[in-house]
Protein backbone atom coordinates (compact mmCIF):
# COMPACT_ATOMS: atom_id res chain seq x y z
CA UNK A 1 0.00 0.00 0.00
CA UNK A 2 1.34 3.43 -0.97
CA UNK A 3 1.73 6.00 1.76
CA UNK A 4 0.30 9.47 1.02
CA UNK A 5 2.88 12.25 0.86
CA UNK A 6 3.78 13.79 4.19
CA UNK A 7 2.03 17.16 4.10
CA UNK A 8 3.86 18.17 7.28
CA UNK A 9 7.36 17.80 5.87
CA UNK A 10 9.16 21.14 6.08
CA UNK A 11 6.88 22.74 8.65
CA UNK A 12 9.83 23.11 10.99
CA UNK A 13 11.10 26.01 8.90
CA UNK A 14 7.74 27.42 7.73
CA UNK A 15 7.18 31.12 8.32
CA UNK A 16 4.17 32.33 10.34
CA UNK A 17 2.44 35.43 9.01
CA UNK A 18 0.43 37.85 11.10
CA UNK A 19 -2.45 39.40 9.17
CA UNK A 20 -3.20 43.04 9.91
CA UNK A 21 -6.55 44.46 10.92
CA UNK A 22 -7.23 47.62 8.97
CA UNK A 23 -9.16 50.83 9.64
CA UNK A 24 -12.66 51.31 8.24
CA UNK A 25 -13.77 54.79 7.09
CA UNK A 26 -13.99 57.22 9.99
CA UNK A 27 -12.07 59.70 12.11
CA UNK A 28 -9.82 58.32 14.82
CA UNK A 29 -7.43 59.27 17.57
CA UNK A 30 -4.74 56.59 17.63
CA UNK A 31 -1.70 55.77 19.73
CA UNK A 32 1.36 54.21 18.11
CA UNK A 33 2.34 50.80 19.45
CA UNK A 34 5.26 50.19 17.09
CA UNK A 35 6.53 50.81 13.57
CA UNK A 36 8.47 48.39 11.43
CA UNK A 37 9.74 47.67 7.95
CA UNK A 38 8.84 44.29 6.50
CA UNK A 39 9.62 42.53 3.25
CA UNK A 40 6.45 40.85 2.03
CA UNK A 41 6.22 37.40 0.47
CA UNK A 42 5.95 39.16 -2.89
CA UNK A 43 9.31 40.82 -2.29
CA UNK A 44 7.95 44.32 -1.63
CA UNK A 45 9.13 46.50 1.22
CA UNK A 46 6.43 47.96 3.41
CA UNK A 47 6.25 50.37 6.34
CA UNK A 48 3.81 49.06 8.93
CA UNK A 49 2.45 50.95 11.92
CA UNK A 50 0.58 49.11 14.65
CA UNK A 51 -1.88 51.50 16.27
CA UNK A 52 -4.31 51.42 19.18
CA UNK A 53 -7.65 53.15 18.66
CA UNK A 54 -8.25 55.59 21.53
CA UNK A 55 -11.30 57.36 20.05
CA UNK A 56 -13.45 56.94 16.95
CA UNK A 57 -16.61 58.26 15.36
CA UNK A 58 -17.21 54.97 13.56
CA UNK A 59 -19.61 53.06 15.84
CA UNK A 60 -18.40 49.72 14.46
CA UNK A 61 -14.86 50.33 15.73
CA UNK A 62 -14.01 49.24 19.28
CA UNK A 63 -11.91 51.56 21.43
CA UNK A 64 -8.71 49.84 22.52
CA UNK A 65 -8.38 47.61 19.47
CA UNK A 66 -5.13 47.31 17.56
CA UNK A 67 -5.21 48.15 13.87
CA UNK A 68 -2.53 48.23 11.21
CA UNK A 69 -1.52 50.82 8.63
CA UNK A 70 0.35 49.19 5.75
CA UNK A 71 2.22 51.45 3.34
CA UNK A 72 3.83 49.85 0.28
CA UNK A 73 7.25 51.44 -0.22
CA UNK A 74 8.26 49.49 -3.37
CA UNK A 75 5.59 49.79 -6.06
CA UNK A 76 5.66 53.59 -6.22
CA UNK A 77 8.39 54.85 -3.85
CA UNK A 78 7.41 58.52 -4.28
CA UNK A 79 3.83 57.80 -3.16
CA UNK A 80 5.02 55.66 -0.25
CA UNK A 81 7.51 58.28 0.91
CA UNK A 82 4.90 61.03 0.67
CA UNK A 83 2.44 59.05 2.81
CA UNK A 84 5.13 58.19 5.35
CA UNK A 85 6.24 61.84 5.51
CA UNK A 86 2.64 62.90 6.28
CA UNK A 87 2.57 60.28 9.06
CA UNK A 88 5.92 61.46 10.50
CA UNK A 89 4.85 65.12 10.42
CA UNK A 90 1.75 64.17 12.43
CA UNK A 91 3.88 62.25 14.95
CA UNK A 92 5.99 65.38 15.53
CA UNK A 93 2.90 67.63 15.69
CA UNK A 94 3.93 69.62 12.61
CA UNK A 95 1.12 71.22 10.62
CA UNK A 96 1.71 70.58 6.91
CA UNK A 97 0.84 74.19 6.10
CA UNK A 98 3.83 75.45 8.13
CA UNK A 99 6.33 75.42 5.26
CA UNK A 100 9.31 76.50 7.38
CA UNK A 101 8.85 73.74 9.97
CA UNK A 102 8.17 71.15 7.25
CA UNK A 103 11.39 72.16 5.46
CA UNK A 104 13.43 72.02 8.67
CA UNK A 105 11.96 68.62 9.56
CA UNK A 106 12.59 67.34 6.02
CA UNK A 107 16.33 67.87 6.46
CA UNK A 108 16.35 65.16 9.15
CA UNK A 109 13.46 62.91 8.11
CA UNK A 110 15.50 60.01 6.74
CA UNK A 111 17.31 59.50 10.05
CA UNK A 112 14.13 60.11 12.04
CA UNK A 113 12.22 57.43 10.11
CA UNK A 114 15.13 54.97 10.30
CA UNK A 115 15.14 55.39 14.08
CA UNK A 116 11.34 54.95 14.21
CA UNK A 117 11.61 51.36 12.97
CA UNK A 118 14.54 50.48 15.24
CA UNK A 119 14.33 48.37 18.39
CA UNK A 120 14.30 51.62 20.40
CA UNK A 121 10.74 52.19 19.11
CA UNK A 122 10.81 55.98 19.82
CA UNK A 123 7.36 56.67 18.39
CA UNK A 124 5.62 54.25 20.79
CA UNK A 125 2.93 56.04 22.77
CA UNK A 126 2.66 59.04 20.41
CA UNK A 127 -0.91 60.07 19.61
CA UNK A 128 -2.03 61.24 16.17
CA UNK A 129 -5.29 61.92 14.34
CA UNK A 130 -6.38 59.76 11.41
CA UNK A 131 -9.14 60.16 8.87
CA UNK A 132 -9.88 57.22 6.59
CA UNK A 133 -12.05 57.51 3.49
CA UNK A 134 -12.57 55.41 0.38
CA UNK A 135 -11.83 56.34 -3.19
CA UNK A 136 -11.58 54.50 -6.48
CA UNK A 137 -8.17 53.67 -7.90
CA UNK A 138 -7.35 55.34 -11.22
CA UNK A 139 -6.16 52.29 -13.10
CA UNK A 140 -8.38 49.40 -11.99
CA UNK A 141 -11.28 51.34 -10.44
CA UNK A 142 -11.17 49.28 -7.24
CA UNK A 143 -11.76 50.59 -3.74
CA UNK A 144 -8.80 52.08 -1.93
CA UNK A 145 -8.71 53.42 1.62
CA UNK A 146 -6.97 56.78 1.92
CA UNK A 147 -5.34 57.58 5.26
CA UNK A 148 -4.90 61.26 6.20
CA UNK A 149 -2.62 61.83 9.20
CA UNK A 150 -2.69 65.08 11.17
CA UNK A 151 -1.29 66.17 14.52
CA UNK A 152 -3.25 65.09 17.59
CA UNK A 153 -4.98 68.13 19.03
CA UNK A 154 -6.43 66.54 22.17
CA UNK A 155 -10.03 66.68 20.99
CA UNK A 156 -12.37 63.77 20.41
CA UNK A 157 -13.49 62.95 16.86
CA UNK A 158 -16.83 64.50 15.91
CA UNK A 159 -19.66 62.68 17.69
CA UNK A 160 -21.76 62.06 14.60
CA UNK A 161 -21.09 58.76 12.90
CA UNK A 162 -18.81 59.06 9.91
CA UNK A 163 -20.83 59.00 6.72
CA UNK A 164 -18.90 59.43 3.49
CA UNK A 165 -20.59 61.77 1.08
CA UNK A 166 -20.41 61.79 -2.68
CA UNK A 167 -18.88 64.90 -4.23
CA UNK A 168 -21.46 67.48 -5.23
CA UNK A 169 -21.65 67.91 -8.99
CA UNK A 170 -23.48 70.76 -10.68
CA UNK A 171 -26.30 69.48 -12.89
CA UNK A 172 -25.54 69.38 -16.59
CA UNK A 173 -27.42 72.22 -18.30
CA UNK A 174 -30.06 71.04 -20.77
CA UNK A 175 -30.20 72.75 -24.14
Amino acid sequence: MNQPPNIFAGMRTAEVFKQGSYFAPGIYNVKIIRCLIKQTRMGKLAFIAELETTASNNPAEQIGTTKTWYQDMSTNPATGQSALKEFALAVYQIDQSNTQKVNEFSQQIEGICAAAVSDANPWAGQKIRLEVFMKKTKVKGGDFSVHRWTPFDGTEPPTQAYVPTAPQVAPFPMQ
